[in-house]
């Protein structure tokens, strides 16, 4: 007979919400795309060599010192996301938008009162906010007749364990509404309510037909960078500056996924399982600080070079999260079991980034922007905050293995139609910091924005699409190869996750 988990046992085997972090966590705290002003999303965000925008702050620091006089902006902005899956031929598609408010900031330039050109001309002091990521974004993942189940997934976690020493957040659940039961007189040993036992003690599986499947995920938040920055003009050649960011990171997730006895069991019984959900939510908070340096040189008047370091942003970040499962059986039965409420703080550190820029400024006419990044995301490293920690010392260790450093594009240009009105596009991709031999884990963004913009000496009002794609493979549940001859080969779905953004940047020049 099932037995009840105690409440003292769930609050043990709550030590498994270590399992809430994971390689996408590493990713989602660590890949920025950054939208800002809507001056340099227009532009690609490649203001590493330019500045005089705020976004610049978040990219090279120097940007600062190319301010002529004070100036404070702000940026809303309309979000609209289209997520698609492929999962077994089938395609199914959602759409969430959203309403962020991308930038705001001041920035506050004092000119030396001799008006002399050679040494210190100005000096600059800025504070501010830039949204650096998005994380509003609706999915729906479906197939039909899948020789597979999620159940094989807590069949296998349990493997070897008593169910009194199941996880509280996922197979334990599953054993107390009956959706795993143990071996008949081996009381460590699973079985799952799509199988059944021969009469020689063999495990068949007995959807002949297949289950039908769905996942829908719901995640929503942002990252934001709070800037303090300060700079120096020197001879209107070399531009000097040093930026504090601290960032915020807000997640939500919440999901359900249900598998569904659409097509029979062979043999069939009366107290077969009809459906089930499993519904799982996960809350991430975090804040952490990191420092950028960096410098822009203008040798002759129409070109640029800038070069930038950003510290690791250092995050101390809580996890919240909750599980459970509603099973529906054919005789109306209905077994419901609920997770405790986990909770985990951790540290992570980011990737260090460095950053080289070059443009080309023609006059009052053109401007012709790229920047390369770097970023070391073998370098990035989860910590506990006050003991060692096994399952954290693994995510590393796969960080080792399956991350690798990468290298970013960004590129825009900026063409004068009117003394006061310019026109705008860009370029930007970031690679995926997994591995070649991990193709299927793989995730890049690839981002092409365009806008115009109308400037006077006093103010500015500009107007910006941005739209980014990104295509990466999502696991309903996945294990070892070992295990496929037991509970089938696990698909992933092919997602295209395409945002959508259009932005208003307001300034006042003083």
């Amino acid at each position: 007979m099932k037995n009840l988990i105690s409440i003292f046992i769930s609050l043990l085997l709550s030590i498994t919400a270590l399992k809430a972090q994971t390689l996408d966590d590493a990713i989602r705290f660590s890949q920025n795309n950054i939208t800002g002003t809507a001056r340099s999303a227009a532009m690609g965000n490649a203001f590493g060599a330019l500045g005089a925008d705020f976004t610049s702050l978040s990219i090279n620091p120097a940007g600062i010192a190319v301010y002529r006089s004070s100036e404070v902006s702000f940026t809303p902005s309309f979000s609209f996301n289209n997520t698609s899956s492929t999962y077994f031929g089938n395609v199914s598609e959602d759409n969430e938008s959203s309403v962020p408010f991308n930038q705001a900031g001041v920035v506050f330039t004092y000119k030396q009162l001799n008006n002399n050109d050679k040494g210190i001309i100005s000096t600059h002091f800025a504070f501010g906010y830039n949204r650096i990521s998005n994380f509003n974004q609706t999915s729906v993942i479906q197939g039909y007749g899948i020789q597979s189940s999620k159940l094989g997934q807590f069949v296998i976690d349990a493997d070897g364990n008593y169910p009194d020493q199941l996880d509280g957040f996922g197979s334990s659940l599953a054993f107390n509404t009956w959706l795993i039961d143990t071996l008949p007189g081996i009381g460590n040993s699973y079985f799952n309510a799509f199988e059944g036992i021969d009469d020689n003690g063999n495990i068949l599986w007995r959807a002949l037909n297949g289950l039908d499947q769905k996942r829908y995920t719901e995640s929503s938040g942002y990252a934001g960078e709070y800037e303090f920055s300060m700079g120096i003009n020197i001879s209107n050649t070399l531009m000097i500056g040093a930026t504090m960011g601290i960032q915020n990171l807000n997640y939500k997730e919440s999901s359900t996924y249900s598998e569904f006895n659409s097509y029979g069991l062979t043999p069939a019984f009366q107290t077969d399982l009809d459906y089930y959900k499993y519904n799982t939510y996960l809350d991430q908070t975090g804040t952490g600080v990191n420092f950028k340096f960096g410098i822009i040189a203008r040798p002759v008047p129409m070109l640029r070079l800038g070069a930038a370091i950003h510290t690791p942003t250092y995050y101390n970040i809580w996890d919240r999260w909750s599980s459970n499962i509603v099973a529906y059986y054919q005789d109306d039965a209905v077994f419901k079991e609920s997770s405790p409420y986990g909770e985990y703080n951790y540290k992570y550190r980011t990737p260090l980034k460095a950053t080289g820029s070059a443009a080309f400024v023609l006059g009052k006419f053109m401007i012709l922007s790229i920047d390369y990044e770097f970023d070391n995301y073998k370098g990035t490293e989860f910590k506990p905050v006050s003991y060692s920690d096994d399952y954290l010392i693994y995510l590393n260790e796969q960080i080792d293995e399956k991350f690798k450093n990468t290298s970013n594009i960004r590129a825009g240009l900026e063409f004068k139609i009117m003394p006061a009105v310019g026109i705008r596009g860009g370029f930007s991709y970031q690679d995926s910091p997994y591995k070649e031999e991990y193709e299927n884990e793989k995730s890049t963004f690839t981002t092409y924005s365009g806008g115009i913009g109308y400037r006077t000496s006093r103010f500015f009002v500009d107007i910006a699409y941005m739209m980014t794609n990104r295509e990466y493979d999502y696991y309903n549940y996945n294990w070892d190869p070992s295990w496929n001859d037991y509970h089938g080969v696990p698909e992933p779905a092919r997602m295209k996750s395409t945002d959508n953004q259009i932005m208003f940047s307001f300034g006042f020049r003083f």
